[in-house]
């Protein structure tokens, strides 16, 4: 199985991102959109030396991060995934801003850290792929406005 090329994203501390991918299946060159409906969608970042620093969702999960500062509600919805392939992940403001698990972070000198992404396919069997990964470096703003 071939590996995941890597991707790196860079955020704007104190901005409401949304990104958008596009995931295809097929050979290569005749690649087509695959259809997400029954799949989840699972994004941690993760920092040294806390470990997960935040987890992304499509769905209700289990809560697999444990107490202390990873700790996210799992029944927030960060993630939509569509019919024609698409996944819109939704970065709020709050998680950069004072208060916020990457802000105290930043507050700690570390601003890069490391994501990977995993769709799971709910049907029978449940297959998981991770389908991407790379590092997020967030630059840090002088005006901090919740």
């Amino acid at each position: 199985m071939p590996s995941v090329e890597p991707y790196n994203f860079t955020w704007e501390q104190g901005e409401d991102f949304t990104f958008q991918l596009l995931y295809k299946t097929g050979t290569p060159g005749a690649e087509t959109p695959a259809n997400l409906t029954g799949y989840s969608l699972r994004m941690d970042i993760y920092g040294l030396p806390t470990g997960i620093i935040y987890t992304f969702n499509s769905a209700d999960i289990i809560d697999l991060d444990g107490s202390g500062p990873g700790t996210t509600g799992d029944t927030t919805k960060e993630a939509v995934l569509g019919s024609d392939g698409t996944i819109n992940v939704a970065v709020p403001r709050s998680l950069t801003l004072p208060g916020g698990a990457v802000y105290t972070e930043l507050m700690a000198g570390r601003n890069i850290f490391q994501y990977d992404v995993f769709l799971r396919d709910n049907g029978v069997p449940a297959r998981q792929l991770k389908i991407l990964s790379g590092t997020i470096t967030v630059n840090k703003s002088v005006t901090l406005w919740a």
